[in-house]
């Protein structure tokens, strides 16, 4: 992320949103509009992976096909409607959620369109973002957390930067949610600078604890001496109403950061440091779900 800037982002404003997919929109379509074309359901499943959100899996079987007529306009109309409901991907659970388990979102910034900042190598911040995230998803989830990622991909959640925020603000306000942790990596202009930085919501008590616990263990991880945590105002900070941090790892300006911040052992010493200090703040809590 560009420090260089006004502030970390360069967000633009943004309006949160919510939907719910109806399988039932495929059955209705046959049955008022061709009384000669019957859709059956086979089976359907239900899964609850968010606030305002239902995920709908559904097999379907076809009898009486009368007339080629009718199944190929039924079949774009149903390419239609499913054209029209939101393209949204939808969270992913590695395992099955267990509700009295805190729930994390972990936000692997930029990507996609959106490559975030860029060393003087060429080297993009989305990628590495995403690489450490995955990590910090994997240790979360061993240490018995409930854990929902805005991306798993290298896509962006929208096809615009505007689409793809108002996305993420839709999971930073999902409300079972315990944590949130915004994983990016820096760039300032003195190339001296360097090591994590770790920012927390102006005036938030509880974000300052969480902030200090993941600054301090990053720090012990990859063997730097201990950092202030950094009070801001950026999106991620001021979209959710739980406790939540915007991890910068290292700077990208900094060429032995450059160096680490793409070593796979270094990633993964960093993920371990942000695991115990999101899973340290938890217990500070003494969460019981």
């Amino acid at each position: 992320m560009d420090n260089s800037v006004d502030s970390v982002d360069s967000y633009a404003e943004q309006a949160s949103f919510a939907y719910i997919r109806y399988d039932c929109i495929y059955s209705a379509i046959c049955s008022i509009f061709w009384k000669n074309f019957i859709l059956c359901r086979k089976t359907v499943c239900y899964e609850v992976t968010g606030a305002n959100r239902i995920k709908i899996r559904g097999e379907y079987i076809m009898k009486r096909l009368l007339k080629w007529a009718d199944v190929i306009a039924c079949t774009f109309l149903i390419v239609l409607a499913a054209l029209f409901v939101s393209d949204r991907k939808e969270p992913v659970f590695l395992q099955e959620p267990v509700l009295d388990r805190p729930w994390i979102l972990i936000d692997a910034g930029h990507g996609g369109f959106d490559a975030g900042a860029e060393s003087k190598n060429g080297v993009e911040e989305d990628d590495l973002n995403l690489a450490v995230s995955m990590l910090v998803r994997d240790g979360l989830e061993k240490s018995g957390c409930n854990v929902i990622m805005t991306r798993e991909t290298g896509e962006a959640l929208g096809r615009t930067k505007r689409e793809d925020m108002q996305k993420r603000a839709d999971y930073l306000q999902m409300e079972q949610l315990a944590v949130v942790a915004s994983i990016h990596m820096n760039k300032f202009s003195d190339p001296s600078v360097s090591g994590p930085m770790v920012f927390y919501m102006k005036g938030s008590e509880q974000g300052q604890k969480l902030a200090e616990f993941v600054m301090e263990e990053i720090c012990a991880a990859i063997g730097r001496p201990s950092r202030f945590a950094n009070p801001g105002d950026y999106f991620v900070l001021r979209e959710c109403s739980v406790p939540s941090v915007l991890i910068e790892c290292g700077f990208l300006s900094n060429p032995e950061d450059e160096k680490l911040l793409q070593d796979k052992n270094h990633q993964k010493k960093l993920a371990e440091g942000i695991v115990k200090g999101i899973t340290g703040y938890l217990k500070y809590l003494e969460w019981d779900g």
